[in-house]
């Protein structure tokens, strides 16, 4: 989807549909088989995977070992994959900066229970005005983004997950063609932008095992959301439940989160869920124990309106 292979349908239907045909079609073409270790996972067959290497030639690039093993970068790479060590130094990102048309930095993992990155590499990404998909998974010292990050116009898919993250700077709100922005895991993250409004293509969401207190105001002017994993209301700041219910494309699965706060019960009515049909998960909580408790009759007529 981030390099346009899988467009938003006009209809605005189901993109997960859309991508399982193109998968099935290329799974039949022989393209990908099943994996006998993993049977979630798929691979390519190696005379399929040499195959495409080879159509491929300069454009790809397969970063692995300390040294960056036999790939070397050049004007002509557009792809980029890194194979992640715990120590994934500067020596190993070399020839990036030859790579000036990059549109894609992907993550591999090697097995390592944790890795750290040079800071030289941040640096060296922000530059890459060209990115259209950029994944810093799992890289456990990075803990801010620099305000560069906004001059990446062109990015639509950002994966932080599993860092340890604490802020993402307000400029990550002028990426307008950001589509998925996946935090799944930073556990030290209390709080999203307060610009994410102007985000007006974001399709995806996944701020799962965060420790948001609320999400911003504003969140229902994401017209084209498909998936927010977690709608966290706070007290008095931040979305109203009313902004869930403009929110008239998730599917998936949903939690709403901090339903004590919501002070009147008919607001609760608001978030419009019996009109979300493609949602196949959906899970409500009031508080940190999940119990309705302290006032339940406020509680059960919240949970009546919804």
């Amino acid at each position: 989807m981030a390099e346009g292979l899988l467009e938003l349908p006009k209809d605005n239907g189901d993109l997960e549909e859309r991508g399982t045909e193109y998968f099935k079609d290329l799974r039949l073409r022989s393209f990908f088989q099943q994996s006998k270790g993993k049977k979630s996972c798929f691979v390519m067959h190696d005379l399929i995977s040499d195959l495409a290497k080879s159509v491929a030639g300069e454009f790809i690039c397969r970063l692995e070992g300390s040294g960056g093993g036999s790939c070397v970068m050049t004007e002509r790479t557009r792809h980029l994959s890194n194979v992640q060590e715990r120590y994934d130094v500067r020596q190993k990102f070399q020839s990036l900066a030859k790579a000036k048309g990059l549109r894609t930095f992907l993550i591999t993992k090697s097995g390592c229970y944790f890795s750290i990155v040079s800071d030289v590499l941040m640096h060296d990404l922000m530059v890459k005005s060209s990115l259209r998909v950029l994944s810093l998974a799992e890289y456990t010292n990075i803990k801010n983004l620099p305000e560069d990050i906004g001059n990446l116009k062109h990015l639509r898919n950002l994966n932080l997950s599993r860092t340890k993250i604490k802020r993402l700077p307000n400029s990550l709100c002028k990426l307008y063609n950001l589509q998925a922005l996946k935090l799944r895991g930073c556990s030290d993250l209390d709080e999203l932008p307060r610009d994410m409004e102007r985000l007006i293509n974001m399709l995806y969401l996944d701020i799962r095992g965060t420790n948001l207190a609320r999400v911003p105001e504003g969140m229902g002017k994401l017209k084209d959301l498909r998936m927010v994993t977690n709608f966290v209301l706070g007290y008095q700041t931040g979305s109203s439940i009313s902004e869930l219910g403009k929110l008239k494309h998730l599917r998936a699965r949903l939690s709403i989160s901090g339903l004590k706060t919501v002070a009147c019960a008919m607001d609760a009515k608001d978030a419009n869920l019996k009109d979300k049909v493609d949602l196949k998960m959906l899970k409500l909580r009031w508080g940190k124990d999940d119990d309705i408790d302290g006032d339940s009759r406020h509680d059960r007529e919240v949970l009546k309106q919804l």
